[in-house]
């Protein structure tokens, strides 16, 4: 007979809620988004241009960026167009943005129509000032590139703000922000003397969409049982810099900085019980945390009685030795035994 007790210790605070026990076979694995089967690359790397202005659009698929294998698209007020190309070396496309008809979505895909690039929005504006931003959205860890640019005259010095809050610029007409985070989202605009930019909506992804700490076989074991933590972390678009990861209990690290996503425990007791979570970190010091996972175990009433002392092993006697009497005493009224004598137990 087994006697099943939750041997939690006392839990801190915390703000986010427990996750639901999950049974997790196999081996552990990080998850990772396959990058775009085709790439639509873009030189300068801007989206606001003036009327006129051109750029080189180039489509990479498996390495190989051959002329006849790819074409160019828009989508536009009057719907879907080919993009007319000049083309540059052979391979890439050099696009005139004639008017601000040509403002909308543009993407590549091969001849195939098999494989097809992300979409990029360009805006054509026609006006004295413009300040130019890379694809939106960015995702966390990307360059942000801030360029204010006059139509008939450059000056040597802009104002940038970031919702009407000044920012210092590198130079006289850029701002750069080498890793972006959440936090810097915002509409944007540059303005010299009385002459001022449309805002631009910069927007920014998490780099993680969510990271699980899974346990396997389960977060309920009986003592001495093994149980593995994998901290599994999904990524908003193609990442190729290795990760790091951290464990914690009870908000106390265990393990920190590793590469391993997996964490295991041999043989767990009563020490290693309690609130579990982890943390998944990336390069320029983008982490997110997972939610928490208890930890318990499932014992037998004799180890409860082990851990418990001498005093409730007395009660847990004496408990016993009277049901004992009890069912000697309802058998004797029966005839069918003789009552049981026993000494009481002396604690």
């Amino acid at each position: 007979m087994f006697l099943v007790v939750s041997a939690e210790l006392p839990k801190p605070r915390v703000t986010q809620e427990p996750a639901w026990e999950t049974l997790y076979s196999g081996e552990p694995v990080t998850l990772r988004l396959d990058p775009p089967k085709a790439t639509l690359t873009l030189q300068p790397d801007w989206t606001v241009l003036f009327p006129a202005e051109s750029l080189t659009m180039g489509c990479r698929l498996g390495g190989d960026s051959s002329r006849r294998q790819y074409s160019w698209y828009r989508v536009t007020a009057g719907g879907t167009e080919s993009v007319q190309c000049q083309w540059e070396n052979g391979t890439n496309c050099q696009v005139t943005f004639r008017d601000e008809s040509h403002s909308g979505l543009y993407w590549c895909e091969a001849q195939s129509g098999q494989e097809r690039s992300k979409s990029v929005h360009f805006s054509v504006l026609d006006q004295s000032l413009i300040l130019q931003t890379p694809p939106q959205p960015l995702t966390e860890g990307q360059t942000l590139t801030l360029q204010c640019r006059e139509r008939k005259s450059q000056g040597k010095r802009y104002e940038f703000y970031k919702d009407n809050e000044a920012l210092t610029p590198d130079n006289g007409n850029t701002v750069t922000i080498s890793a972006v985070k959440k936090r810097n989202e915002g509409l944007y605009r540059c303005q010299r003397s009385k002459a001022s930019s449309q805002p631009v909506l910069i927007s920014v992804r998490d780099l993680f969409s969510q990271v699980t700490l899974r346990a396997s076989p389960g977060a309920r074991v009986q003592e001495g049982e093994p149980v593995n933590l994998t901290c599994e972390a999904e990524l908003t678009g193609y990442y190729s810099s290795p990760l790091s990861y951290s464990f914690f209990r009870d908000g106390q690290p265990v393990v920190e900085g590793s590469s391993s996503a997996l964490y295991s425990m041999a043989k767990v007791n009563w020490t290693l019980t309690g609130s579990y979570s982890c943390v998944v970190e990336a390069e320029h010091r983008i982490r997110k945390n997972s939610a928490v996972t208890a930890v318990t175990l499932a014992v037998s009433w004799w180890t409860v009685a082990r851990l418990a002392g001498g005093g409730s092993l007395c009660l847990i006697s004496l408990c016993a030795v009277l049901m004992l009497h009890c069912r000697a005493q309802t058998s004797g009224e029966t005839g069918s035994l003789q009552p049981v004598q026993t000494n009481q137990p002396t604690c």
